[in-house]
């Protein structure tokens, strides 16, 4: 599949994620979930965890977006260039990355970490903003899908709303 990121704009993108704990939290699950997503119209799934994106890959014809959650606090959603190209490498068709501009574990840039994924993978970026400002430095620095973070909805939605006034 080559995938354009005009092949996106504004189409639905579903996500489907299970918490650990949670009964369907399991990659199978998540497939069944993300299958069901495109039977309803869904042109792209989300789904976090390597094996989640292997299961996805092998159960849909859409693209997935893949991510790897790792920790709870700052820059956790596929937070360090590795996990971004583990995610590539597991057969995400686009990675979603923290798209803010807040240290990273590895100590790269934004930046830094769009390019690597960019150098070392096929995959496409997206980029998980908590702003404005964020956005735009994606963007920038090459990251052709860009959205809102969903850690902490109502902080983050305010912070959009106010960039918007």
């Amino acid at each position: 599949m080559i995938l354009t990121p005009e092949a996106l704009r504004g189409q639905l993108i579903v996500s489907c994620q299970a918490y650990p704990g949670e009964p369907l939290r399991d990659p199978r699950s998540t497939a069944q979930m993300a299958a069901f997503a495109v039977i309803g119209g869904a042109a792209a799934v989300r789904v976090q965890g390597l094996a989640d994106v292997q299961f996805t890959r092998a159960a849909v014809e859409v693209p997935v977006i893949g991510l790897w959650k790792d920790g709870h606090d700052g820059a956790f959603i596929t937070p360090t260039l590795r996990h971004a190209l583990a995610a590539a490498n597991a057969g995400a068709h686009v990675v979603a990355i923290d798209g803010t501009r807040r240290e990273r574990p590895d100590g790269l840039t934004l930046a830094q970490t769009v390019a690597g994924i960019h150098h070392d993978s096929h995959a496409l970026v997206m980029a998980d903003c908590g702003s404005f400002d964020d956005a735009a430095a994606a963007v920038e620095a090459g990251a052709v899908v860009v959205g809102t973070a969903i850690t902490h909805p109502a902080t983050i939605t305010g912070w959009f709303a106010e960039a918007l006034k």
